[in-house]
């Protein structure tokens, strides 16, 4: 959703497949505050030692350095906005 890297916020949308985990290799990305809601379907998400279930129309807030994984529950896809700040991709 962001059309450039060359500002400070990253705005993007995901699909992601039932069925996705990155458990195995977890996200630890510096300096960055990220924020993903859920448009569809549900995902777990482990932040540090805190996991968190979110259904569609939540959200979760967190520091972008501390090592974090998601994995999509259930037999269907989930859809994501995610953000964060300074873009990291």
């Amino acid at each position: 959703l962001t059309p450039t890297m060359n500002g400070q916020l990253l705005v993007l949308k995901a699909r992601i497949p039932a069925g996705y985990s990155n458990e195995s290799v977890p996200f630890n990305h510096h300096r960055a505050e990220e924020c993903l809601f859920v448009l569809e379907g549900t995902c777990y998400f482990q932040v540090g030692e805190d996991g968190y279930t979110l259904d569609a129309g939540d959200s979760i807030t967190y520091q972008g350095d501390q090592p974090h994984w998601f994995r999509v529950v259930g037999d269907a896809e989930a859809v994501i906005i995610a953000t964060m700040t300074p873009p990291v991709f």
